[in-house]
């Protein structure tokens, strides 16, 4: 079986980490200097805001801990989000409700009915505007202008990576494949290739966290030899030559498992 620890590096492990130093800080500095929001919606905001704190702070644990459950990093953002904005923090509000979406966005939350989720992102966002109209017009006008600024901002970066992701396949087949791939960013039915059952597991597991090989064999409770061998055979399939080439190439795409794939590894 795997071995656990907290102390293996993973980016989302660092995250938690982050956000559980950033909002003790914030812990200490309401301890000593108070919370002083006078036109705040929030009753009893010195003590709800140590409760939602603290909550936060354990989710951030519970992040460290289990890296891997994207829903804990998804939930402490929208909290704080939220919470940040009806207390009157519009600028920290604004960045975690932006990192919330672009996490959404990584997980694939919008690869379909991307009008009605977008629609109801941008409701929501608008909801929490109008929490700061208590605070003055001024703001609320200043934060809207801001944040329409912000998300143009990370629909530049996103068109910038994907313009750069579309020139992929042709420069990372290197081999020669015996069918074409269709059209990026279309369905790419991974029953349809000469891959085997553990073969297409393998590139789940590949396409949703990047495992490592020593990883994908503890999940698959096969030696580590075997799933290198069966990575090789997956970059012939495909023409590319390492696990990298292979990732660029088919996350330009919505790829579609077999049912009987497992969807959910284990922590």
């Amino acid at each position: 079986m795997k071995k656990f620890s907290i102390f293996t590096f993973d980016p989302f492990r660092l995250l938690g980490f982050s956000g559980f130093v950033a909002l003790g800080i914030s812990v200490l500095i309401d301890i000593f200097f108070g919370i002083h929001n006078p036109q705040t919606l929030i009753p009893f905001v010195e003590i709800t805001t140590f409760g939602i704190n603290f909550f936060s702070m354990s989710l951030c644990l519970m992040i460290i801990i289990w890296p891997k459950q994207k829903k804990y990093t998804l939930l402490v953002l929208l909290i704080e989000s939220i919470y940040t904005m009806a207390i009157g923090y519009e600028f920290i509000s604004l960045t975690l409700y932006g990192l919330f979406l672009i996490l959404l966005f990584t997980m694939d939350f919008y690869s379909q009915k991307l009008r009605l989720k977008g629609f109801i992102s941008l409701v929501i966002w608008i909801l929490l505007l109008l929490t700061l109209i208590p605070f003055g017009w001024n703001r609320f006008f200043l934060c809207f202008g801001l944040s329409f600024f912000t998300f143009s901002s990370y629909l530049c970066i996103y068109w910038v990576l994907f313009q750069k992701l579309s020139i992929v396949p042709s420069d990372y087949q290197l081999h020669t494949i015996n069918f074409k791939l269709p059209k990026v960013g279309s369905l790419l039915h991974l029953g349809q290739f000469p891959l085997s059952k553990r073969q297409i597991q393998c590139v789940y597991y590949l396409l949703n966290g990047f495992y490592t090989y020593k990883e994908i064999s503890d999940l698959c409770y096969i030696s580590v030899s075997v799933i290198k061998k069966e990575m090789l055979d997956i970059y012939k399939v495909f023409g590319v030559q390492n696990r990298e080439m292979l990732y660029f190439l088919l996350s330009q795409y919505t790829l579609c498992y077999p049912d009987d794939i497992k969807q959910k590894p284990r922590d």
